[in-house]
């Protein structure tokens, strides 16, 4: 049987090493903004959620309002299982769809949208959005 040798790792000298140091670019920063952009783009998401929810109740209240009244609870709640019909949803896709191309296009700016998106939506008829 042959016995088994461990293997040195190479020391790479002069030029050999200068080479290796300047093909393999620094990754430590590229890990590091990737990390953060997961963050922020997690942030976000979580924050939408709740407004999500806001909206598409408020589509339901119009919806059934229009419709069938009975289904509205004495303090304005309905069944969320009565908010996933797709008309609903796709009027509360088509807002998304909205708020996410104001994200893109202006930047910064439709940071103030979902503050303000809900009050609009509560001044306009529900006929806007269907």
């Amino acid at each position: 049987m042959e016995a088994i040798q461990a293997r040195q790792p190479r020391v790479l000298q002069g030029d050999e090493a200068g080479r290796f140091a300047q093909s393999r670019p620094a990754q430590a920063p590229v890990r590091a903004l990737l990390a953060l952009m997961l963050l922020v783009n997690l942030a976000a998401s979580l924050y939408q959620l709740p407004l999500n929810r806001v909206i598409e109740r408020r589509l339901c209240r119009a919806y059934y309002g229009a419709r069938d009244v009975g289904l509205i609870g004495p303090h304005g709640g309905i069944d969320e299982k009565l908010c996933k019909l797709d008309e609903i949803q796709q009027d509360l896709a088509r807002i998304q769809g909205v708020m996410e191309t104001a994200w893109v296009v202006g930047g910064g700016w439709p940071m103030a949208t979902p503050r303000l998106l809900p009050k609009l939506m509560h001044r306009l008829p529900p006929q806007t959005f269907s």
